[in-house]
């Protein structure tokens, strides 16, 4: 972390068992971050609802004709799949959770073995704090919500579920962590960046 984000963040010792991260430090925002942070976390959920949206209600009746007042009957389905033994990446990253921590960044240990990532409390943990399935999430990246949050090195994962806001340690691991999660967009991103660059030289 630089020193200009260190002078923006405060390091503060919580205990939170039972949550993502329980020995480990959580970085409390400045007042000058929240504003942008609670902002893009909006955002995700609101992207996050609209990506859970199924259209409008058909209905059959008792006989069997279609009306506006009854609703279908689901019968739900249900395919196991078998994480990958082999793991993509692994190590720490940052995870903000707004309702849960007060708007803190908590210090996670991550798996990534396609096509699931595992978020544990730390390196030794043995219980998977969450799990997002990659086939069904979408990560974003992008200079815009970097610029709104005033925090560099960040990404977001949006499930049908939940939004997810990442910060990698280093600014090095960025593409390395996007590169586990989504090769293709890794990819896009690099080339943007070489472009840009040759375009100033």
């Amino acid at each position: 972390m630089s020193s200009g984000m260190a002078s923006s963040w405060c390091m503060k010792n919580s205990d939170s068992s039972g949550s993502l991260s329980s020995d480990s430090d959580k970085l409390t925002p400045s007042s000058s971050v929240v504003s942008g942070l609670s902002k893009v976390m909006s955002n995700l959920d609101e992207r996050k609802n609209n990506s859970m949206s199924f259209g409008s209600t058909h209905t059959v009746s008792s006989d069997g004709s279609g009306g506006a007042d009854a609703s279908y009957q689901l019968v739900t389905e249900c395919e196991e799949i078998f994480p990958n033994p082999i793991v993509s990446k692994k190590g720490y990253i940052n995870v903000f959770d707004q309702p849960h921590h007060r708007n803190r960044w908590s210090k996670c240990y991550v798996v990534i073995r396609r096509p699931y990532l595992f978020l544990y409390s730390n390196a030794k943990d043995t219980i998977e704090r969450a799990t997002i399935n990659l086939c069904t999430a979408r990560i974003e990246c992008s200079d815009d919500q970097q610029q709104l949050l005033g925090v560099q090195n960040t990404f977001s994962i949006i499930t049908p579920y939940k939004g997810y806001l990442i910060q990698s340690l280093e600014e090095k691991d960025v593409f390395d962590w996007l590169y586990a999660l989504n090769p293709l967009l890794a990819g896009q991103i690099k080339s943007q960046l070489g472009n840009q660059k040759r375009s100033k030289s």
